[in-house]
């Protein structure tokens, strides 16, 4: 977890680092297939942390039932990048999707890190933005207009056909 595999860097926006802070970008090209994963602190639903609501994923450990069992808080480890991916605009679209594959344990013997797989779902050149959807009701939940995030240095995938207007 701490090294990786050096496919990814985060670094700062280029144009807007006051809208969108740090993001992910891939240092080599990125096939289809490859594997990265959202880990962190895998925590029980009483013990989120305000700071880190923005970063988290749900953790499901039993791809059949799809019940959440805790949540996966990578923001006390700096290496852990997934946390940095942005989610598309309007006129973009994602390179990255969860799989069901989760790591880590509940219950008694529960884990102190859990994780997430994520697949990349098309390929991604070097130097190019990763994302993914962090869903509607994250964007609603805040308040957040969608914007696009992909820069002529740093791109982003674009849709074929740009999508409805709709203000989410």
């Amino acid at each position: 977890f701490n090294n990786g595999d050096g496919a990814v860097k985060v670094i700062d926006h280029d144009e807007h680092p006051e809208i969108f802070g740090k993001v992910l970008v891939a240092a080599v090209d990125l096939p289809v297939g490859h594997k990265l994963i959202y880990w962190g602190d895998l925590l029980k639903a009483n013990q989120i942390r305000r700071k880190a609501r923005d970063h988290m994923i749900e953790f499901i450990p039993n791809e059949y039932n799809g019940v959440a069992r805790g949540t996966i808080d990578p923001t006390s480890h700096p290496n852990s990048l997934l946390q940095f991916a942005m989610m598309p605009g309007p006129t973009e679209v994602v390179n990255l999707t969860p799989t069901t594959k989760h790591f880590g344990r509940v219950g008694k013997n529960r884990t102190k890190l859990g994780a997430r797989v994520y697949r990349v779902c098309r390929p991604i050149p070097a130097g190019t933005q990763l994302c993914h959807d962090y869903g509607r009701a994250w964007l609603e939940a805040r308040g957040i207009d969608r914007l696009d995030c992909g820069t002529e240095a740093l791109p982003m995938p674009k849709r074929r056909k740009p999508m409805a207007s709709r203000n989410f």
